[in-house]
């Protein structure tokens, strides 16, 4: 694979993983792993992790 459809691909995954968490923040889903209720709170550091990722794959295609 080539370096600019691998930014590519990835800056898109970041993004719409971002956007899911987004959505279960925003609508309150809940998230159940085994039987640890997951907060909210990680939903939102995870939205602000993946925005960061997908920004600078971002950055870093424009400069290709």
């Amino acid at each position: 694979m080539k370096m600019k459809s691998y930014l590519l691909f990835t800056t898109a995954l970041f993004s719409i993983i971002a956007l899911i968490h987004l959505m279960r923040f925003a609508f309150g889903w809940t998230a159940v792993v085994g039987t640890w209720t997951v907060p909210l709170s990680v939903s939102l550091l995870a939205v602000v992790i993946c925005v960061f990722l997908a920004f600078w794959g971002m950055n870093l295609l424009r400069r290709l």
